[in-house]
């Protein structure tokens, strides 16, 4: 196994890490905002909360070029702006290391909020005491670690930096403080992610729907994966820190490497579920009939055209299924299954009508069902 700091991410990895993530991250939240607008649905406090994620995550990619640009990052000890024989990178990896906090404590608070929006109702009381236990805890898990690695070294900032020695007599333990902000970290994803599973299960659907839309708010495991790589990236850093034989400047390289790439991809993992949506909207659909179409033979291009036309035209009649001793009968002569409809207000087995697009309305306080 390669050790640790025989790692080396050099330079234009670095760089093309930052620009990719800047670009789509923005494009993510974009399609997030975007999908809220086709759907018309309004804008909410896990919208807001990305939105600043994007923002911190943006700030640590700027902060990652310009240090690579004065090479802080991605260079050898010996040919960075710190000099051979420096103890630490502290200098280039704590800016972006303090942007991660608030980045990740957003991330969080997204799902959560998101959670919120999602179960409004019929939901039990423990869920939503459990999800406002929640928010209240990763905010001051949030500011607890951006104050913590913020004031280090108390208001000697440059301690963290100036040497090994220096930083042993004027700061905290590091080693222990980024272990715990890692190890917390996971901790918290994987008690935000798993939050919603009990609530999914309780939903009145087959178990194959169940476990896709548990897929869909499972989204943020990857979020998880990364904390998890980042933990042990820490962890063996952490062990040959101020080993004589490696070097700060790579391993500082590393770590900040694997903390941008959690980041970006906790943005990401956060706006999916949101644009799950937006794959059934009207408009995304069009489209994708008529990339469909024109990619099809014409003789499949007419048939799918003319099956169109229909459904159009079908949706567009008004139907109505009255109660005819006991039988139900549809005004255009539609066959419906035996169990389509019983009363006013139960609930219908929908399988049979997926595939014309009709949808159901069902009205209480009477026998008839608009369709």
């Amino acid at each position: 196994m390669t050790a640790i700091q025989d790692i080396r991410i050099h330079a234009p990895v670095v760089i093309a890490e930052a620009v990719c993530l800047i670009v789509f991250c923005s494009l993510m939240v974009g399609l997030r905002f975007y999908a809220r607008r086709v759907k018309n649905s309004r804008l909410g406090l896990d919208d807001l909360a990305i939105s600043l994620a994007l923002l911190f995550v943006i700030g640590m990619a700027v902060t990652i070029l310009v240090e690579t640009g004065i090479k802080g990052f991605g260079y050898a000890a010996s040919e960075g702006d710190a000099g051979p024989n420096h103890p630490d990178a502290n200098v280039a990896g704590w800016p972006t290391e303090l942007l991660q906090v608030p980045a990740l404590g957003c991330i969080k608070l997204s799902f959560l909020l998101f959670y919120r929006r999602v179960f409004t109702k019929y939901v039990a009381w423990e869920f939503t005491w459990v999800n406002y236990f929640m928010i209240a805890s990763v905010i001051a898990w949030t500011i607890c670690f951006f104050f913590l690695l913020l004031f280090l070294c108390g208001t000697d900032f440059a301690a963290y930096w100036t040497s090994g020695e220096t930083e042993a007599k004027y700061c905290l333990p590091t080693g222990p403080v980024h272990m715990g902000y890692a190890i917390s970290d996971v901790i918290m994803d994987f008690l935000t992610i798993l939050l919603p599973i009990g609530e999914i299960w309780k939903l009145h659907l087959p178990t194959r729907r169940k476990f896709a839309i548990m897929c869909v708010f499972g989204l943020g495991a990857i979020t998880i994966a990364m904390s998890i790589v980042r933990m042990v990236i820490y962890q063996r850093a952490l062990a040959v820190q101020f080993d004589p034989d490696s070097d700060e400047e790579y391993l500082t390289t590393l770590t900040t490497y694997f903390s941008m790439l959690e980041a970006g991809l906790g943005v990401i993992a956060a706006c999916l579920p949101v644009q799950y949506g937006l794959l059934k909207s009207e408009k995304v659909q069009s489209i994708i009939h008529s990339v469909h179409s024109l990619t099809s033979l014409g003789s499949r291009g007419s048939s799918n055209n003319s099956r169109g036309i229909s459904l159009t035209q079908s949706r567009a009649q008004s139907q109505r299924i009255h109660d005819i001793d006991g039988s139900q009968v549809s005004e255009v002569g539609l066959s419906l299954p035996a169990n389509a409809a019983v009363t006013a207000g139960s609930d219908i087995d929908m399988d049979h009508f997926d595939g014309q697009g009709i949808v159901v309305h069902k009205s209480f306080g009477t026998n008839e069902q608009r369709i």
